[in-house]
């Protein structure tokens, strides 16, 4: 049962991977990246993620 479940998200992500990555290089799913990032830095008590979520918006170069 779970060797099907496995099989079945391995062919999941084997054919929706492409098109993801393909997708990237949008703006808008760059700033997508950058706001889950920015989310999940916000979760923490630190200040490195968010230094690297500027990092990442920077590599990524999206207007604030």
């Amino acid at each position: 049962m779970i060797l099907h479940y496995v099989i079945i998200m391995a062919a999941i992500t084997a054919a929706l991977k492409p098109v993801l990555l393909a997708f990237l290089v949008s703006p808008a799913v760059k700033r997508l990246v950058v706001d889950l990032l920015a989310a999940y830095a916000g979760t923490t008590d630190n200040k490195i993620d968010d230094a690297l979520v500027g990092i990442v918006e920077d590599a990524l170069r999206i207007d604030a």
